[in-house]
């Protein structure tokens, strides 16, 4: 099991560049962290739909409700999506 949630955490590293979502900085894998859009206690998943990755500082600001390290770039991975699909 932990070797295929690595599997999605690299897929997802690469999806977004090393970037975290939010502030848009660079970061090794190691220095990024998942964050649930969902959170499982309300009926999130594991699923990649429902996962971004994102620095430190920056999922302790969404758990906080505030953005001292780095405005919010999009609150749902469609958001993103959409904005690839129109370059």
């Amino acid at each position: 099991m932990a070797r295929e949630n690595h599997k999605k955490f690299m897929r997802r590293y690469k999806w977004q560049s090393g970037c975290c979502l939010d502030c848009g900085k660079m970061y090794s894998e190691t220095e990024l962290t998942r964050h649930h859009l969902v959170p499982k206690a309300k009926g999130g998943t594991d699923g990649g739909e429902n996962i971004v990755l994102l620095c430190v500082p920056c999922h302790d600001a969404r758990h906080a409700n505030a953005r001292p390290h780095g405005e919010r770039v999009s609150d749902t991975v469609q958001d993103i999506v959409g904005k690839e699909g129109s370059k």
